[in-house]
């Protein structure tokens, strides 16, 4: 969170950004991740998360493929794939 304050002037160009400048205090309070399952009709039968401000399925054009993407993020979580799903996400 902290490293999304340092680029605060930076953010005010980039709209994924400045979405992650306004979220950041949720996720700082521990109400929201920054990564989360997309869509609440897909997450059935996933471990519970918390809501996110980033979906793994913003990747893929196609919204279809919501309920797979989900559970291959599930199914091979690790904090490295969720950081450069993150910097993915971001810096498309």
């Amino acid at each position: 969170c902290l490293i999304i304050w340092v680029l605060f002037p930076v953010a005010l160009f980039h709209s994924k950004l400045r979405t992650m400048l306004a979220q950041s205090i949720w996720v700082f309070l521990g109400r929201k991740t920054w990564i989360s399952y997309s869509g609440r009709d897909a997450v059935q039968g996933l471990p519970e998360m918390k809501p996110g401000v980033f979906y793994p399925a913003m990747t893929f054009a196609n919204a279809g493929l919501e309920a797979n993407v989900n559970l291959a993020y599930a199914r091979d979580y690790s904090v490295n794939k969720d950081i450069q799903l993150l910097s993915r996400i971001v810096f498309s």
